[in-house]
C-alpha cells in the first residue's frame, strides 16, 4: 500500500468537498439575498407559500441547505473534526442516521470491489479503492452513532436483529 498516493486521493477529495461546499453556500446566498432571511430563518419559521415559486424552491433551499450541512460534517469527518452527535438537532440526527455513500461514489467502490475479487484491480486502482473504503467506513460509523443517539432520544426504535 502507498500511503502518499492514499493521502493524495483523500486530499483530492476534500478538495472537491470544499468547492462543492463553497458552490453550495453561493446558491444559499441567492435565496437568501432573494428573500431577506438567513437559512436558518427559513429551516425554522417558512413554508413553502412564503416562497414566490412555492414548494420547488421551498425543496430545492431545504435540500441545498442539508446537502450543505452534510458535506460540510463529511469535511470535517475527514479533517478530524469530529463532530459530536449529541449537539445535532434530531432532525440532523435522523438525517445521519441516514446517510449513505454518493450514489456516484458507491458505484465506483462496487466495481473497484469486483475487479479486486476478480484479481484485476491495478496499482493505480488501488488508491482509489483504498481512499473509498475509507470513506465509506467512516460513513458507517458516524451513521451507527447517529442510530444509537436516535434510539437514545426515542426518535425511533431500536434496530431488530
Amino acid at each position: 500500500m502507498n500511503g502518499g498516493v492514499t493521502a493524495q486521493s483523500i486530499e483530492s477529495y476534500k478538495a472537491r468537498l470544499r468547492a462543492s461546499i463553497e458552490r453550495g453556500k453561493r446558491r444559499l446566498a441567492q435565496f437568501e439575498q432573494r428573500y431577506g432571511v438567513d437559512t436558518a430563518h427559513f429551516m425554522q419559521k417558512m413554508t413553502a407559500e412564503d416562497l414566490e415559486n412555492g414548494d420547488l424552491e421551498y425543496v430545492e433551499w431545504a435540500e441545498e441547505a442539508k446537502l450543505l450541512k452534510s458535506l460540510k460534517t463529511e469535511l470535517a469527518e475527514l479533517e478530524g473534526e469530529e463532530v459530536l452527535i449529541s449537539s445535532l438537532s434530531d432532525e440532523e440526527v435522523l438525517a445521519l442516521s441516514q446517510v449513505q455513500m454518493k450514489p456516484l461514489q458507491g458505484q465506483r467502490l462496487s466495481e473497484l470491489l469486483e475487479k479486486q475479487r476478480e484479481g484485476a484491480l491495478t496499482e493505480n486502482e488501488r488508491p482509489e479503492l483504498l481512499a473509498l473504503i475509507q470513506v465509506y467506513e467512516q460513513l458507517w460509523i458516524r451513521q451507527s452513532e447517529a442510530l444509537a443517539e436516535a434510539v437514545r432520544r426515542g426518535l425511533r426504535k431500536p434496530l431488530e436483529p
